[in-house]
């Protein structure tokens, strides 16, 4: 207390300005804090009293077992209650705000709450007003500590998971215009089944800085097993279209339940059979499953299916594609690229440990979240290695030719190798604008991307370490290319990586060169005007009776619906390959409402 006494004190005589100090009263600024020592200690004697009574609430000594991702029956409810005893540049400006980090997913205090709960009140202070109101401990113990009580949820799918909070001042901006970084902090919380267990954040700075960092942040966590059956369609609302494909589109959603946003890719079955896709449906499910643990993929929280239609949910990502963002920009900085290949690299060694190759790495296959972290995604390209040193015969079509490996246009074996080449060539279409290699005809494209020098543009704008690692990466010759045989340390230990902290890269705590815009009022108009959104089928693959179809074709889907290991024991076969709660009997019920 005596510590969070003086640093209020020095906030107050450093950052007031005088006609603040000279309106206040001494003697009520006194009684202000023994009535915050009175009420901060009774607060103490009543967390520490509670703690010796119900210390289940505090340490948890059985697993919580989740259950199967087609049934979405745990609930993380959060409730950001306040931080204490920031640093702050300038009461009179501050506004304050926290950022949630959980499974994935990123919310802050910023955020529109539904279901009647008020979002956080950012503090407002007039900058001319009579001397006489002007309350200075009232203004400093409000920026200082600001009480938030913003309440949101998160479906729980994979365990006890780490909470990351970051705080920020929007109102006392730095001079580079970026939001001022209070700090940060993580914690992995013992989850008991409808209990609410207390949690305090002592704040520190980003490890690849040295910023001096005051205080903590309170949150209240309750963990709720909410036995619900298995998910269907009616489960989510639509709240717009964002990709459409040539079996299916993708839409963004919210879980009704909880209010989490998702993206949910709807796959026609009769599409994926008519187009021979249904290796490539089960191959981005696999994969998927099989990365959940990378926070650079766009995960899969859950799949399920009905009669007709296959449903991959995943994380959505608010900043969308990279392709996008690109086009606004025409180029990048440096500094940006290093950001995202650093990143890539991350999401590329979690992709490698598990031998498997990528081979989609392009600008439209890369998301950004809400504050420019990226996600690798479309994930029905990828080949699954028996080992790290094998090579994959023949190349899909649908691969993008700007992006092939040497190998792949000679139609020689290939490996993770081409995964690098293609990041070489992300980069310099990054940094420049454009691929290094380009033609409408594509025998001149694959004669340039057999034999054409890298030509960079002129004008010294591009450092030699960025030069040698786009050269490294489009090494001809796999076996010599930068990363060859599964070595990320190798592209790690580069120079143009000289300056990063990879721990510090991979839990997302790097300082951010930018924030993508995100269309917030374009999305809220989408959700006012959310109506009937409808997957039309085309006539020659949908029959009358569209709710049947033949129990050959279903048993080629059958194991599509994510169920984790521990329970797959426990679950019975169907005769049609799919789990009875999961058909549906209002075939397109979901996309009629």
């Amino acid at each position: 207390m005596a510590d969070f006494t003086d640093s209020l004190i020095k906030n107050i005589g450093v950052h007031s300005s005088s006609p603040v100090m000279t309106s206040v009263n001494m003697g009520q600024l006194g009684e202000k804090l023994r009535q915050a020592r009175t009420t901060t200690l009774a607060s103490l004697s009543q967390a520490l009293s509670k703690k010796s009574d119900a210390p289940a609430a505090a340490v948890n000594d059985t697993t919580i077992q989740l259950p199967a991702s087609e049934k979405a029956t745990c609930q993380l409810e959060i409730n950001v209650v306040e931080a204490r005893n920031l640093t702050i540049a300038d009461a009179r400006r501050a506004d304050t705000y926290c950022i949630v980090h959980y499974e994935g997913n990123v919310t802050s205090t910023l955020d529109k709450v539904d279901d009647g709960i008020l979002p956080s009140t950012p503090l407002v202070i007039e900058s001319q007003v009579d001397s006489g109101a002007f309350k200075a401990f009232e203004i400093m113990m409000s920026a200082s500590s600001p009480k938030w009580m913003h309440r949101i949820n998160f479906d729980v799918t994979a365990g006890n998971k780490e909470i990351t909070v970051f705080v920020y001042d929007r109102g006392n901006k730095l001079p580079n215009g970026e939001d001022r970084f209070l700090g940060m902090s993580s914690i992995i919380p013992n989850l008991v089944n409808k209990r609410t267990v207390e949690l305090i954040f002592p704040l520190h700075g980003r490890p690849d800085d040295n910023q001096e960092v005051t205080g903590d942040v309170r949150l209240q966590v309750t963990f709720i097993d909410t036995k619900k059956a298995n998910l269907k369609p009616e489960d989510f609302r639509i709240v717009r279209m964002i990709g459409q494909g040539s079996v299916g589109k993708v839409y963004e959603v919210i879980k009704r339940d909880s209010g989490r946003t998702y993206a949910m890719k709807v796959l026609s079955k009769r599409l994926l059979l008519a187009e021979n896709e249904v290796d490539t449906a089960f191959n981005e499910r696999n994969v998927l499953v099989q990365s959940l643990s990378s926070p650079f993929i766009a995960n899969l929280k859950y799949s399920f299916q009905t009669t007709n239609h296959l449903f991959l949910v995943m994380d959505y990502f608010p900043g969308g594609e990279l392709f996008d963002f690109l086009e606004r920009e025409r180029c990048l900085s440096e500094k940006r690229c290093q950001f995202f290949a650093a990143e890539i690299v991350c999401a590329f060694d979690n992709i490698h440990t598990r031998n498997i190759v990528y081979r989609n790495l392009k600008p439209e296959s890369i998301l950004l979240d809400a504050h420019g972290h990226i996600a690798l995604t479309d994930f029905g390209l990828c080949k699954q290695l028996k080992n790290k040193t094998d090579l994959i015969q023949g190349v899909p079509q649908v691969i993008t030719q700007e992006y092939l490996a040497p190998e792949m246009v000679l139609q020689k074996p290939y490996g993770m190798a081409s995964d690098w080449w293609s990041l070489g060539i992300l980069m310099f279409e990054l940094l420049t604008g454009s691929p290094p290699f380009h033609s409408v005809e594509e025998g001149e494209l694959f004669r340039q991307i057999l034999e054409a020098p890298i030509k960079f543009p002129a004008g010294g704008c591009i450092t030699e370490e960025a030069k040698d690692f786009i050269c490294q990466l489009l090494e001809r010759d796999p076996s010599k290319r930068l990363g060859s045989n599964g070595d990320v340390a190798q592209v790690k230990a580069h120079p143009f990586f000289k300056d990063l902290n990879w721990n510090v890269v991979y839990k997302k705590q790097m300082q951010l060169p930018f924030v993508p815009e995100v269309e917030e009022q374009l999305r809220e108009e989408a959700i006012a005007a959310a109506a009937a959104i409808s997957i039309p089928m085309t006539n020659k693959y949908e029959p009358t009776n569209a709710h049947i179809m033949p129990v050959a074709d279903q048993s080629k889907f059958k194991g599509f619906s994510y169920i984790r290991e521990d329970v797959m024991a426990k679950k019975g076969e169907h005769r049609l390959g799919v789990n009875p709660e999961d058909e549906d009997p209002e075939v397109d019920y979901w996309f009629r409402q």
